[in-house]
């Protein structure tokens, strides 16, 4: 697989026509009562009676994503949305048969995991557009299909989902409005499932994917308890500054100061919780907590070509003591690494990443500053999945990086020790994302682990 030199941002063409419908949200409670039936009769029943298109549209598009949810709470009745769908040319019926494949084995993956909803709440859709063209034949909406789910499960709250921008393009086929395709701007799923998926062949293989997945995992864990266990043997000093969840001697985060506090033999410990913190720079609400994320740190200008490593780059930053002060920053202070191979990058005035513009020199780096003990940040690049703790990043490796910071892990199955995929949540810039389910944002690496980098933070040793 090609590495590429940096995240590549998702490109995005939306055709924007001249009438322009903004309207507050709408809300519609109790659905996750409503049977699937019950949609599909209120979406006929408004192609019927109501009065003007821009109604219709929205009934349609509601239909749509009230299906979705509705099939997402069980495995054992999927309602087909072929209904809503204009499949009368080849594209159209290839896209409808995506549309339900694609579905179909997210339920899988996440039944899984046992990380299906046991039902939802509030279905509350927030239009941004609704675009009719002249001869009334055709239409684009671009709304955030925003729902509450509920999960079987008390250490976990009511999470929302569809805070992703999704663009519709609909037509009028005998009076009624049916979709011809979606779109999501902020989600790059088209790159992890093309549109000639074989989605029957991967459910087929399924259960071997699951298999390898988690032999993948505990072969990983198991080199790095490896790893830890050489260290402890040459009394590395660097153990008195590793957590014990990272198989370090030390039994608490330290505390959080000005860099300068935190180095010891010239070593700083990593503070998870101040990297948690910081992830609040991410764009968006959590989901989890319902916190509203920052957006984006104005002492580090944004770059807008991919900014994922930017963020990424920050929180491992402040966890290792950065200061958010403009001296601090730019004087370059520590542990922003400005000597060896290894530099803070600046390219066109914009900060971009902790090492070097293009995010596989920072994985790399990873692992070689820990084995040769060199100045700069030292970790797991392969980042042992049961490891893995807030203030890691996750990184995508299929289509084009993406790296996302993790802002929190939440023990659902017992096992503090480890974290399971879907005890992940992470933060994003790029795709924008704040304290998001990860198998909810990248659902193909539940059976794929090769699509997704673990990369476990320790510790940065000082010039």
């Amino acid at each position: 697989m090609k590495r590429y030199e940096r995240c590549i941002a998702v490109l995005i063409v939306v055709m924007l026509l001249a009438a322009v419908i903004v309207q507050r949200p709408s809300v519609v409670s109790g659905l996750d009562t409503k049977a699937p039936e019950s949609v599909v009769a209120a979406w006929s029943n408004s192609q019927e009676t109501a009065g003007s298109d821009e109604a219709k549209i929205r009934a349609t598009v509601d239909a749509f994503f009230q299906l979705d949810y509705a099939n997402r709470t069980t495995t054992t009745a999927f309602a087909s949305r072929s209904f809503l769908m204009a499949a009368d040319t080849d594209a159209a019926r290839t896209f409808a048969r995506y549309t339900d494949g694609l579905l179909k084995y997210k339920i899988l993956c996440w039944d899984a995991l046992d990380a299906l909803p046991i039902g939802y709440e509030e279905y509350r859709p927030e239009y941004k557009e609704v675009t009719v063209d002249a001869a009334g034949s055709s239409a684009s909406v671009t709304v955030l299909p925003i729902c509450t789910f509920r999960y079987d499960c008390v250490q976990v709250p009511k999470e929302c989902w569809g805070y992703q921008t999704h663009v519709l393009t609909l037509r009028k086929v005998d009076g009624k409005w049916l979709v011809e395709f979606e779109e999501t701007l902020d989600w790059p799923e088209r790159k992890e499932f093309p549109l000639d998926t074989d989605f029957e062949k991967l459910t087929r293989g399924l259960p071997t994917s699951l298999a390898e997945a988690k032999r993948y995992e505990e072969d990983l864990d198991r080199q790095k308890q490896q790893d830890i266990e050489t260290m402890r043997k040459n009394n590395d000093p660097r153990l008195c500054f590793m957590s014990q969840r990272d198989g370090g001697d030390m039994s608490s985060e330290p505390v959080a100061g000005n860099g300068e506090e935190l180095r010891s033999g010239g070593y700083v410990a990593y503070n998870r919780s101040r990297a948690v913190l910081y992830t609040r720079w991410a764009t968006g609400t959590s989901p989890r907590t319902g916190l509203v994320g920052y957006g984006n740190n104005p002492l580090f200008p944004y770059y807008s070509q991919g900014d994922c490593v930017n963020l990424g780059s920050q929180v491992v930053w402040f966890g290792f003591g950065g200061i958010n002060d403009s001296a601090h920053i730019n004087s370059h202070a520590t542990p922003m690494v400005t000597t060896g191979g290894t530099l803070w990058y600046q390219g066109l005035s914009t900060w971009t990443t902790l090492v070097s513009q293009d995010l596989y020199s920072f994985l790399r780096m990873i692992n070689t500053n820990r084995v040769s003990d060199l100045v700069g940040v030292q970790g797991w690049w392969y980042g042992s999945l049961g490891g893995i703790a807030p203030g890691d990043l996750v990184v995508r490796t299929q289509s084009f990086y993406h790296t996302m910071p993790v802002s929190a892990v939440v023990d659902k199955h017992g096992t503090s020790s480890t974290a399971e995929l879907d005890e992940i949540y992470i933060s994003s810039h790029t795709d924008p994302a704040y304290d998001a389910r990860l198998i909810d944002f990248m659902p193909s690496i539940i059976g794929h682990p090769e699509y997704c980098d673990f990369v476990n933070i320790s510790i940065f040793k000082a010039p």
